[in-house]
């Protein structure tokens, strides 16, 4: 997901941004006590700073630079500054998305399109491209979390589930691991940032993903009408999911499955 550095002085515009953009990015937090740290390690790719802040901050020249202010008089300062962009407080919902949207395409600072199918096979697409995965349990895991829609899987949750048969000792939870690392490896391959691991647990940021599931869960037409009654067919823990999906569409599926035979019959 597309990761803006937010580094505000006060603690109320911090927030105030964050609900903004939590929506389609992904804010990451900082204080100038971490800003360098977090900016090394993290794949950001705008950073939005207080102008009282900037001078005493190291931000890689590379990444644009939206300041904020309370002041319009310190519009001139912003960009003398080097900064793209300027956002005045208090903050508007519209101006902040549409500065950041001019500059993601100023810039060509294009944000992976990830798409999740989950009826029938398991399998996520990147831009239009298969993502391959060697180790089958890494991919059983990273369905999983996707079938927990953000919710919080625990390290013994995800061995009970993936390894039903194995004793939970040391050598199952290095499996459960080695698939953890195998998925963080490869979506930091493919500049992906939606897992979050935690001690013990993980997760994934559901906002970041295109997945049918989720669309269905909205009462999608396009993603009711395509689920055929399977879901996930390679896990065995998949068809406790579609019992629920059948309770959560009740007469709607009843609906579209009526359509589809009638269509067929027309054909």
């Amino acid at each position: 997901m597309f990761q803006i550095a937010v580094i505000q002085q006060d603690r109320e515009k911090t927030e105030v941004l964050a609900a903004i953009l939590q929506k389609d990015y992904r804010p990451v937090l900082l204080s100038k006590e971490n800003v360098s740290d977090a900016l090394a390690e993290e794949e950001i790719k705008l950073v939005i700073c207080d102008l009282e802040q900037v001078s005493e901050i190291n931000i890689p020249s590379q990444l644009p630079v939206i300041l904020t202010a309370t002041d319009t008089k310190d519009a001139y300062t912003a960009f003398r500054l080097g900064a793209v962009g300027y956002l005045l407080y208090p903050y508007q919902k519209e101006q902040v998305l549409q500065t950041v949207e001019h500059l993601q395409n100023l810039f060509k600072i294009k944000q992976k399109q990830v798409v999740v199918k989950t009826f029938g096979r398991f399998d996520v697409m990147v831009d239009g491209q298969k993502l391959h995965f060697s180790n089958t349990k890494a991919k059983e895991l990273l369905a999983l979390l996707i079938d927990r829609q953000g919710g919080t899987v625990t390290m013994a949750e995800a061995i009970d589930v993936l390894w039903e048969n194995r004793q939970y000792d040391e050598a199952v939870k290095q499996l459960y691991r080695k698939a953890l690392r195998y998925i963080k490896t490869l979506l930091a391959k493919n500049e992906l940032d939606f897992l979050v691991v935690n001690r013990g647990s993980c997760s994934i940021i559901p906002e970041a993903v295109n997945c049918d599931f989720y669309q269905l869960l909205k009462n999608d037409p396009q993603a009711i009408n395509q689920f055929d009654g399977e879901y996930m067919i390679d896990y065995s823990w998949g068809e406790m999911r579609v019992a629920w999906i059948m309770r959560h569409l009740g007469d709607n599926y009843n609906e579209v499955q009526e359509v589809n035979n009638n269509d067929l019959w027309d054909k």
